[in-house]
């Protein structure tokens, strides 16, 4: 198979998936449709974080390999543990590590793909992200209704986002959400660099005081590049369908995908 390099010899593109035991049942649906609607996608190094607070690595190995040994097939398969902050919430928690492994691979760009994302047809998995932070999915709100006006806070305190003005979202108080133009980040192309940048931004005076100011990578991604003023992206993604939390959906999803 050939070798897609980027700089010095790193891999231009690596897949991410962020995964813990409440949304494995998922991944055993999803998975197959990858594989079956894009085969090309073995020839992409999979990174797949893992939570191991309760479970060991070597137990999500072989889970994984017993369900679907296919993930054993691509070029490169690297099983991340995550035990990071028990005391937080799981949803924090699994987010967050999309951000600090997303900034720690040795790649020029990672696609981050959700559980929850069924394949209906063959797609173009080596999107050219160009110049841009992140290309990824249009989207038309953010909850809850002030989290833009927390990140405006923590930005202006913040040593180097202080430098560039705030974002000023107006919002209703009350309303569960804030409607303006972003990202949803279920399938997402991201830069390293970019990743790297904001997984800094979030640190505290310790790395145990590393913590998102917000509980959502994609929030505080795209967050961070509208205040930092680079440049970011949308596209709609053919042959794929975002199902969200509703597993009898998501069953009848990959049903319609054969």
């Amino acid at each position: 198979m050939g070798v897609d390099e980027g700089e010095q010899g790193r891999e231009r593109l690596e897949l991410l998936v962020a995964l813990d035991e409440a949304h494995l049942r998922e991944w055993r649906l999803t998975y197959p449709t990858w594989l079956r609607h894009n085969p090309e996608i073995v020839d992409i190094p999979i990174n797949i974080v893992v939570d191991t607070v309760r479970r060991d690595k070597e137990w999500w190995f072989d889970t994984l390999a017993m369900d679907n040994d296919a993930f054993i097939l691509h070029r490169k398969t690297n099983i991340i543990g995550w035990n990071w902050r028990p005391d937080l919430p799981q949803r924090e928690r699994m987010l967050s590590s999309l951000v600090y492994v997303g900034g720690s691979l040795n790649c020029d760009t990672y696609l981050k793909l959700d559980v929850d994302a069924v394949a209906t047809g063959a797609t173009v998995l080596r999107r050219e992200r160009g110049n841009n932070a992140f290309v990824a999915p249009p989207w038309g709100y953010t909850k809850p209704a002030d989290a833009l006006a927390k990140l405006d806070e923590w930005g202006n305190a913040h040593p180097v986002l202080k430098r560039y003005p705030p974002l000023n979202v107006p919002y209703a108080p009350g309303s569960p959400r804030v409607r303006h133009n972003r990202i949803i980040s279920w399938m997402f192309w991201g830069s390293v660099e970019f990743t790297k940048i904001c997984c800094r931004l979030a640190a505290g005076a310790s790395e145990s005081d590393w913590r998102l100011p917000v509980p959502s990578q994609d929030t505080f991604l795209w967050y961070c590049a509208r205040r930092m003023q680079m440049p970011w992206n949308t596209f709609r993604p053919a042959g794929w369908r975002h199902i969200g939390s509703s597993f009898a959906r998501l069953e009848q999803a990959v049903k319609e995908a054969g």
